[in-house]
C-alpha cells in the first residue's frame, strides 16, 4: 500500500484506521481494493468520503442508473465532474442528492418518527403550520435552502 501511495505515511494512523473500518465495514469493499487503491485512505472522510458515500447510498437504493457506479470512480472524480455525472443528471431526484451531498439530509433510522413527533409538536408551539420538502414525511414539509456557508436555512412556506 505504502508502496503504491508514499504519502500515505503522511496520514495519521487515526485517519488510517478510521478509513479502514469505514471502508470495510461500512461501504463493505474488498481489502484488495483497498490496497490496489490506498489513496481512497487519503480523502477527507467528512469533506468528500461520506458525502459521496451518502449519494452512492441514494443512487443504488432509488435504482437511479441501470448499472450501480462503482464506489471508487465516484471518489476520483473532481467536484465539479461529480455532481455533473452522479447528481444533475437526475433531474428527478436532484434536490435530494444534491442534499445528500452536501450533508443536510435526515438519516435518522429509528429514531425518524420519535424525531419527527417531537419537531412537529415545536413546529405547533411557534406556529409553523406548512413546511416545505418532498423527502420527510407526507404531512411534514422542511424548507430548506443553502446559505453562502452551505447551511441550512428553513423558512415558512404557505
Amino acid at each position: 500500500m505504502f508502496r503504491m501511495a508514499p504519502s500515505l505515511f503522511r496520514t495519521s494512523e487515526n485517519k488510517i484506521r478510521l478509513g479502514l473500518e469505514f471502508f470495510l465495514e461500512t461501504v463493505k469493499l474488498q481489502k484488495s481494493t483497498l490496497v490496489q487503491r490506498p489513496t481512497l485512505l487519503m480523502f477527507s472522510m467528512k469533506e468528500r468520503v461520506i458525502p459521496r458515500y451518502r449519494v452512492f447510498q441514494l443512487i443504488t437504493s432509488k435504482k437511479l442508473m441501470k448499472k450501480d457506479p462503482k464506489f471508487y470512480d465516484m471518489m476520483c472524480l473532481t467536484e465539479h465532474h461529480f455532481l455533473e455525472k452522479y447528481v444533475s443528471r437526475f433531474t428527478e431526484n436532484v434536490e435530494e442528492l444534491l442534499m445528500a451531498y452536501k450533508g443536510h439530509r435526515l438519516d435518522l433510522g429509528e429514531e425518524y418518527e420519535c424525531f419527527l413527533e417531537n419537531l412537529l409538536s415545536i413546529f405547533d408551539l411557534i406556529g409553523i403550520e406548512n413546511v416545505w420538502s418532498n423527502w420527510w414525511h407526507s404531512y411534514f414539509y422542511l424548507y430548506c435552502c443553502l446559505d453562502e456557508n452551505d447551511a441550512c436555512i428553513m423558512s415558512e412556506e404557505t
